[in-house]
């Protein structure tokens, strides 16, 4: 029998409807590719083995670990939902099909006859997973955990190096999750939205265990981690409307395979499916994305309501000629507070602080310097009141607004509801608000008003704030024309809406875009830009306990959508400190974004003196705009490897939305990255206010060529260092505090 990728059925189980069990003595069934082989148990629920056949890693937690091999939901009402596992099965058989097995189980009460299909891909490293439902119940099936892998707490000898691959928004790494998770906690993700890209990785130096949804049509589902006794356990929750249906099928596979150990080498067994998804049909130079954006720009956070700094006109003028002169680039002015009722309310928007012809004449007068203007919506929301202050250690209390009755007369029928019919209304420190419906014809033309009127001013672009990653609520009306609960009418409603207003908006004004408050793979075609924050260490959006940022997003998807840092300011960089998250915005190639205005976390330019951060902000945007192939429009490469560079320390503060870093970082970071031309360029950066000498390893990372050559880049100029007739070497590299550089890697003519 051939050994690469041959699939393998070690018996045929014959069990009868009647018999939950496999009979005495049978051997259980397995299955195996190039890299994987599984072993199913004895009575068919759940995994016995899951070996990496290059390494003879086992991933199976042992006998004592949870069983099923998948569990399903009925009813969307949750405290009177019944939730049936394959344990729960009369009859359970296995059967041979062509490249795998077909599994069958058979359920009473309600009635259920479940068939999982398990197969070995033909010539690759994978096994996949699919499920079909018979449903002769009432009730319909509005969840499918499948399939389900209870994993190790820990994979070597101790969890010192066990990490997971966490997809919320830009990406988390969650270290030593067996050892730092709660007894009974769990973490999930739901996709398209929260959740950036469709896949898992649970790995440490020796390797890893990948598991993808590989879905290109934006259907619904859920990632799930949960910590029990004695394992993790792994999987997707496909999630589907509550309505009942005689046959269900999954649309897509789940598939699994190995990989090497560390985060990077299981993002690329994600890029190999993902780079043929529709999302990723053009890169970001062959879309129509502005060209404009795809520079070097300088993205400014300004609070309009500053009387003296950005408001009246002439003052935001007079502030924007003022660093418009410093840091040489174009900007985008970002106005906090240009809400009628205050930040984060709408969509009562309108007039806007200060008045449309504010709104207007500062986008006409940026425009005539090459700069621009962007405003931030609050997304698919009514806000009804208004507290007084974002502080949650005081009493709640409220402006005079209160929009509760004109959401009653007018924006009800646009709410989203849930399972009991009742609107969601939700109380984030900065407003009180109701969500709406996306799948709601009326919710989808409040929200394109805004955006219409806000292109109508000029404005450069406008932003879809708040639905994280452009997420939809589920919703129960049956009023709207989609199916109740969740369901890919999800995905289907919000990039109808995304075209629909783009499509417009470039009608008027071709050079404008849209952007999306953190990113999901699923809406690059209709989204020019995002706004994230992986520049961070564990600050929100990271998420889990011991989690750190990892450029998960970016590594896979920075060739195909524009992103920017919003906003390296004390929150939100590393230590407080905005110049380490501004060094790390340029490591990761996102354009710099900074709060301005001198306000709390805000600097206020001083031409005299110029602030460290602001010397640094100029300096990183340059060398960005320089290095553009690569930082810009390239595509990010495995991290190089630095010697000499001693270790980041942690800032001291305890601040629970800022925690400690869970590994440690060194103060020179480094990252490489590929153009279209195929030639290399290393980014490293200095994030500390003491001199470094450091060794940077150089790779051909797939260059072809007997002969290199090697040039330095710095924000005032270029040098050549070094002609190379091999690879890989070392280079060492002199920095300065707080300094930035680029070496570039061409091959020599």
């Amino acid at each position: 029998m051939r050994r690469v990728c041959a699939w393998k059925i070690v018996t045929l189980l014959s069990l009868l409807v009647s018999q939950p069990a496999v009979s005495p003595g049978a051997a259980p069934p397995s299955l195996r590719c190039q890299r994987l082989e599984i072993v199913l148990r004895e009575d068919l629920n759940g995994l016995a083995s899951i070996v990496d056949r290059t390494t003879g890693r086992q991933y199976a937690a042992g006998p004592d670990a949870p069983v099923g091999l998948y569990q399903l939901r009925l009813g969307s009402e949750p405290k009177q939902a019944q939730k049936l596992n394959s344990t729960d099965a009369v009859g359970r058989e296995c059967r041979p099909i062509p490249g795998g097995l077909e599994l069958h189980f058979s359920h009473k009460n309600p009635d259920l006859e479940v068939r999982c299909r398990v197969l070995a891909d033909a010539a690759g490293p994978k096994i996949r997973w699919g499920i079909e439902i018979d449903n002769a119940s009432d009730r319909p099936v509005v969840a499918v955990a499948y399939p389900q892998a209870a994993v190790p707490l820990s994979l070597g000898q101790g969890p010192e190096d066990d990490a997971l691959v966490y997809p919320a928004s830009e990406g988390s790494l969650l270290c030593q999750p067996g050892k730092r998770m709660r007894r009974g906690s769990a973490l999930s993700c739901e996709y398209p939205g929260k959740c950036g890209c469709q896949f898992v990785y649970y790995f440490d130096a020796k390797g890893g265990l990948y598991m993808a949804a590989e879905d290109g049509e934006g259907h619904a589902k859920c990632l799930e981690i949960v910590r029990d006794d004695r394992c993790l356990r792994l999987g997707w929750t496909h999630r589907l409307p509550a309505e009942t249906r005689p046959k269900l099928k999954l649309a897509y596979d789940v598939a699994w395979t190995c990989g090497d150990g560390d985060w990077q080498s299981g993002a690329d067994l994600y890029r190999q499916w993902v780079e043929r998804q529709p999302w990723c049909a053009k890169k970001l130079c062959e879309r129509d994305v502005p060209d404009w954006l795809t520079h070097a720009n300088v993205f400014l956070n300004f609070n309009v309501r500053a009387e003296g700094k950005f408001f009246p006109l002439e003052a935001a003028e007079r502030s924007f000629a003022r660093y418009r002169q410093f840091l040489g680039r174009p900007l985008v002015g970002v106005p906090f507070g240009w809400e009628r009722h205050g930040a984060w309310i709408g969509p009562e928007y309108f007039p806007p602080f200060g008045g449309d012809a504010y709104y207007v004449q500062l986008s006409r007068g940026l425009a005539e310097h090459g700069d621009h203007l962007q405003v931030y919506t609050s997304g698919f929301r009514w806000g009804v009141r208004k507290p007084t202050s974002e502080r949650r250690d005081v009493p709640r209390t409220y402006t005079d607004y209160d929009s509760t009755e004109r959401f009653l007369a007018e924006g009800r029928p646009a709410a989203a509801l849930g399972p009991e019919g009742s609107p969601i209304l939700q109380k984030p420190a900065w407003a009180d608000n109701y969500l709406l419906c996306p799948g709601s014809d009326k919710a989808r033309k409040i929200l394109a008003a805004c955006f219409l009127k806000c292109f109508d001013w000029g404005v450069a672009g406008v932003d879809l704030d708040q639905n994280i990653g452009g997420s939809v609520p589920d919703c129960y009306s049956t009023e709207h024309g989609h199916a109740p609960g969740a369901g890919r009418w999800q995905f289907e409603t919000m990039s109808r809406f995304l075209s629909d207003v783009r499509q417009q908006a470039r009608a008027k004004h071709p050079q404008c875009f849209l952007g999306v408050e953190e990113p999901c793979e699923a809406y690059i075609p209709w989204l020019d830009c995002y706004h994230g924050r992986a520049f961070t260490d564990t600050h929100w959006p990271v998420t889990g306990p011991g989690a750190i940022a990892i450029p998960l997003y970016i590594y896979l998807f920075h060739e195909y959508q524009v992103g920017y840092a919003g906003w390296c300011d004390a929150g939100f960089s590393p230590n407080g400190d905005a110049r380490i998250g501004l060094g790390r915005a340029f490591l990761l190639g996102m354009q710099p974004g900074m709060r301005v205005g001198g306000g709390a976390g805000q600097v206020n330019l001083d031409e005299a003196r110029p602030q460290p951060e602001l010397v640094l902000l100029r300096d990183i945007t340059h060398l960005m705009e320089q290095t553009r192939d690569y930082l810009l429009l390239g595509r990010m490469l495995h991290d190089p490897k630095l010697e000499g560079a001693g270790t980041l320390a942690q800032s001291g503060k305890k601040d629970p939305r800022h925690p400690a870093r869970p590994m440690a970082w060194s103060v020179v970071q480094a990252s490489a990255w590929r153009s279209a031309r195929g030639h290399v360029c290393y980014a490293v950066a200095n994030l500390g206010g003491q001199p470094q000498e450091v060794r940077l390893r150089l790779s051909s990372y797939g260059m072809s060529g007997a002969k290199f050559q090697l040039r330095r880049v710095e924000a005032r100029g270029q040098e050549p260092v070094a002609a190379l007739d091999r690879l890989p070497q070392s280079l060492d590299l002199a920095l300065k505090p707080w300094a930035v550089c680029c070496v570039e890697q061409t091959a020599a003519d």
